[in-house]
């Protein structure tokens, strides 16, 4: 009769998914390198942005040459008003940077702890506590993200609201839905894996 663990060996390469997580590590590695540069930029231009005088570069979106379909259509769907004015870009590069930082602090906080889970299943230990609690910090980093990252899209959004002279513009607060859903989707997933590996030890104290 066949074992459990020889079926696994038949329908699982294990040196593929070896290469695969070695692979991802890798990945991660570079990730967080690349987000800790873009992160030093957020807070550079949010520096240059507070330092910067007010009047020191204006612009307005008529004098945006984008492409000369988008710049029609901007013509067509905003009033004289709105095309002409000022936005200064003082407070475009302070609420731009703050959220650019708020974003790539998530985003290298998630590779973070993907890296140490990477590391743990490389290791041969993706059961570990380590490896769990990751998981679950990482479902619960959605989770928070989704009520707080909006918060400094809104702050983005107001400071460009409030140069442009139209009630058809205005700032609202909402939550991210898709990345709180993914929270719990990976709360779910954790908890079924967690379980998975409790009846794994169970099997195998058995036998």
């Amino acid at each position: 009769m066949k074992s459990r663990s020889d079926t696994m060996n038949k329908t699982f390469d294990q040196k593929r998914f070896k290469t695969m997580i070695r692979v991802a590590n890798v990945i991660a590695l570079i990730g967080l390198i690349i987000l800790s540069i873009a992160f030093v930029g957020s807070l550079v231009v949010f520096l240059v942005g507070l330092f910067i005088p007010e009047d020191l570069v204006t612009f307005t979106l008529s004098e945006m040459n984008v492409s000369t379909v988008f710049d029609m259509q901007l013509g067509m769907y905003l009033s004289e008003d709105v095309m002409n004015a000022e936005i200064t870009l003082k407070s475009m590069l302070i609420s731009g940077g703050i959220t650019m930082a708020a974003n790539v602090a998530f985003a290298w906080v998630l590779f973070y702890m993907l890296k140490r889970v990477f590391t743990e299943v490389e290791s041969e230990r993706p059961f570990s506590t380590l490896a769990i609690k990751s998981l679950y910090f990482i479902a619960f980093l959605f989770i928070a993200a989704g009520f707080i990252l909006p918060v400094f899209e809104f702050i983005f959004t107001s400071s460009l609201v409030d140069q442009i002279p139209s009630p058809h513009f205005d700032a609202t607060y909402g939550l991210d839905m898709g990345r709180i859903f993914v929270g719990f989707l990976i709360l779910i997933l954790v908890g079924i894996f967690q379980y998975g590996a409790f009846l794994e030890t169970e099997y195998e104290e058995t036998v």
